[in-house]
């Protein structure tokens, strides 16, 4: 009688598959294809695992059929990584920002609490001085919100977007403005600006602005 739980022997008759195959199987996968209405369609994906196969890839398209017949193609690709649609050297970004916000915001309590310490040695332009922290600290905030609908979405939010960019214009001609200010010596050594001062100041900021803004 024959063992029911005995294992069945192969049959020493029967072809093994040969393992070219079986690798070139896995080196040209088949995906399944959908026809719907006389459209076709299928997906897929791979993982790109190793830094040497970044950008290593490439899509073809043949036509086997007749070329009286017309046809469109649509390609929609996602470029994600496991836990983000950012980029490998992107996804530290959301981080690094927000720390750096935290940064300026405390730097400018710092300043704020020195300047109401020793009121008798303050100036305007030291007020002044203070904002810039604060302005800074809030374009970061906003770039990281940008950021972070990015890494969640793949795509920004264009309200976040436009608050983040004149925050970062404001940053940039207050910056500009107090540079300006301290080395015409107002506050330090007189208190009105002649006449060539505001022209200067008339011609430069603007451009200063412009340039911020096609960064």
């Amino acid at each position: 009688k024959a063992d029911p739980k005995a294992e069945p022997k192969a049959d020493p008759k029967a072809e093994p598959k040969p393992k070219s195959d079986a690798k070139e199987q896995e080196r040209n996968p088949c995906y399944p294809m959908l026809v719907k209405n006389g459209v076709a369609s299928f997906q897929f994906s791979f993982n790109v695992s190793k830094p040497e196969m970044e950008g290593q890839y490439s899509l073809y398209f043949h036509s086997c059929g007749e070329k009286e017949n017309p046809f469109s193609l649509e390609i929609y690709i996602t470029e994600k990584n496991p836990d983000s649609y950012l980029s490998a050297d992107e996804i530290p970004l959301p981080k690094l920002y927000i720390s750096m916000a935290l940064f300026f915001f405390i730097a400018g309590l710092v300043w704020v609490h020195i300047l109401r310490k020793r009121r008798s040695d303050v100036f305007k332009i030291h007020w002044l001085m203070a904002a810039l922290p604060f302005t800074k600290s809030l374009s970061l905030v906003f770039h990281t919100i940008d950021y972070h609908y990015i890494a969640t979405q793949g795509y920004p939010i264009e309200g976040w977007a436009v608050v983040y960019y004149i925050t970062h214009l404001l940053k940039g001609a207050l910056l500009f403005i107090t540079i300006a200010l301290i080395g015409t010596g107002w506050a330090f050594v007189k208190h009105i600006l002649s006449d060539k001062d505001k022209k200067i100041f008339m011609i430069v900021i603007p451009l200063q602005v412009r340039t911020l803004w096609h960064q």
